[in-house]
């Protein structure tokens, strides 16, 4: 697996999002610097958009769900997502800056760590 540019040693696993061709060149499909990603149980995709300052929750086939989040330093938003991972309470954790946000699947920011100022 690669992690912003970066082999993650030992990985077993190599992650590949490749839309359908009905679904490429669309803006709607577009992610913007793909930072972070993890796979829930569910097999949703969750991506850390560092380009956009959002996350963005694909379905198994690759179509955007749902996005949330927008550039800034309160809770919910974002300063270049980079890392995302699922808590074992099944919230998204998001990593930004010096900050570390627990997130509901709607966005809502439930807990922040740190500070991106």
């Amino acid at each position: 697996i690669r992690l912003g540019g970066v082999n993650i040693p030992g990985s077993p696993f190599t992650v590949y999002i490749i839309p359908s061709p009905e679904m490429r060149g669309k803006p709607e499909n577009i992610i913007s610097g793909p930072m972070g990603v993890v796979i829930t149980k569910n097999e949703e995709i969750v991506v850390a958009e560092n380009g956009a300052h959002c996350i963005t929750i694909l379905n198994k086939e690759g179509k955007k769900v749902k996005s949330f989040g927008t550039k800034g330093t309160k809770d919910g938003q974002f300063t270049h997502p980079r890392g995302v991972a699922i808590s074992q309470d099944g919230h998204i954790l998001v990593t930004d800056e010096h900050r570390l946000q627990k997130l509901t699947f709607e966005g809502v920011c439930v807990k922040s760590v740190g500070s991106s100022k």
